[in-house]
């Protein structure tokens, strides 16, 4: 649905609500498309960062190493009016290096060479 087939045009808002769907029910990928599909936003939905980070830590309690590199870039970065929280990206960057996310590994190395700690 989010690309189309068989002639269909994309129906990102079904793939959206697929994708959840399949999260909630173990699918560590799907959790992760859901997330960036929330995390960018489209045509029919806004923005949701605090929804994307939902479904990032969902792919990362499921060892999707991507959706956990991904929540880290997030707590790396900042969202909305949440500043960046080095501490939360550390835990999660090495949550993914771990789930065998290698550029996750060298975020991680900076960030402890910084003096941050892993968060809870």
């Amino acid at each position: 649905f989010k690309d189309g087939f068989d002639g269909q045009h994309p129906d990102k808002v079904k793939a959206l609500s697929y994708y959840k769907r399949a999260a909630l029910l173990g699918y560590a990928e799907s959790a992760t498309c859901a997330g960036s599909m929330l995390y960018c936003g489209f045509e029919g939905q806004a923005r949701d960062f605090p929804e994307a980070l939902k479904f990032y830590k969902i792919a990362t309690d499921l060892g999707h190493g991507e959706g956990a590199y991904r929540a880290a870039m997030m707590f790396y970065n900042g969202f909305e009016e949440h500043s960046p929280n080095f501490s939360q990206a550390l835990k999660f960057f090495e949550i993914a290096t771990d789930l065998g996310h290698s550029e996750s590994d060298h975020y991680a190395k900076f960030l402890r060479r910084q003096g941050f700690t892993a968060g809870t």
